[in-house]
């Protein structure tokens, strides 16, 4: 027998639209469909990092990394600090690592097809291949 779907009541599709909840949703995406930027949110889910640490562990130039963190600042998935001549880039918000972990869930190695990134962050369902 086919699996059946869940669907969703009509009503809540309304709340959330009224809500504007599409909108943010799809914002969130966008942010979250660059490699890179998926792999700079992972490393920050730990921990704080200063550009050239985040550039470091991701193999990049600063000045790529320095991008990605733009565009991720602009989502308001990360908010900045200096300290001294260094910038620190941490999450403002706990969304960011419950999608990490959904994504997780959902590619895993044993459940999937392996998600190719060399970030190695844990995270409280596992940790990324």
């Amino acid at each position: 027998m086919p699996k059946t779907q869940t669907s969703t009541n009509c009503s809540d599709l309304a709340i959330f639209q009224e809500l504007d909840g599409f909108h943010v949703a799809s914002e969130l995406l966008k942010a979250l469909s660059h490699e890179g930027r998926l792999k700079i949110l992972c490393h920050l889910s730990k921990q704080t990092r200063s550009v050239g640490e985040l550039a470091t562990l991701l193999s990049l130039h600063q000045s790529a990394a320095s991008q990605q963190l733009k565009i991720l600042r602009a989502a308001g998935l990360v908010t900045s600090s200096r300290k001294g001549t260094s910038i620190y880039y941490s999450l403002t918000e706990n969304k960011v690592i419950k999608t990490v972990d959904l994504l997780y869930s959902m590619f895993n190695a044993t459940d999937g097809p392996a998600y190719p990134s060399q970030c190695s962050c844990i995270h409280s369902v596992g940790q990324w291949p």
